[in-house]
């Protein structure tokens, strides 16, 4: 069968009821759904303000996006050379963090915005890039204190606070 927007060959399934290939009806879904979005923008806000009244809804709706987040900052950690501070060794996944290793996070955030966790979502979508590491909160925060070397490499110079 042709299709009618794009003239390609494909394969009908006895059961579809569309009647163009799979990424003319896929291009048609999302600007279908755009604009949907855009005309039912407040509906849209409005339904999820009421569902989220619903402790349980409220409760479920947190719960993934809290899992979302964890998803996010493990894949990231593991990218980076896995559950270990690569200063003193330490394992402990509550305690790892991730590090800006050129001393430029505040430089960093300014250009990308002040994102929090979301830091986690800005190195998946460009690819991990290189200049992160992971550090336990004591080396991360002994780094900070002391003009970018951590305590545990010697050099003990600490800030004043």
């Amino acid at each position: 069968m042709k299709c009618p927007k794009c003239q390609a060959e494909f394969e009908k399934s006895w059961n579809s009821p569309r009647n163009t290939c799979n990424p003319c009806n896929t291009k048609y879904q999302r600007e279908y759904m755009r604009e949907y979005r855009l005309k039912n923008k407040n509906f849209e806000a409005e339904r999820h303000r009421q569902r989220m009244k619903d402790p349980q809804y409220a409760e479920s709706t947190r719960s993934r996006q809290r899992q979302y987040w964890r998803d996010l900052r493990h894949q990231a950690i593991l990218a980076y050379g896995g559950y270990k501070c690569s200063c003193c060794g330490e394992t402990e996944p509550k305690f790892l963090t991730l590090d800006h290793s050129n001393n430029d996070g505040a430089k960093h955030r300014k250009e990308i915005g002040n994102r929090g966790a979301g830091i986690f979502k800005w190195l998946r979508d460009n690819g991990y890039p290189k200049g992160f590491q992971i550090l336990c909160m004591n080396c991360n925060h002994g780094k900070a204190l002391n003009n970018g070397i951590c305590p545990h490499k010697g050099n003990h110079i600490m800030k004043t606070v």
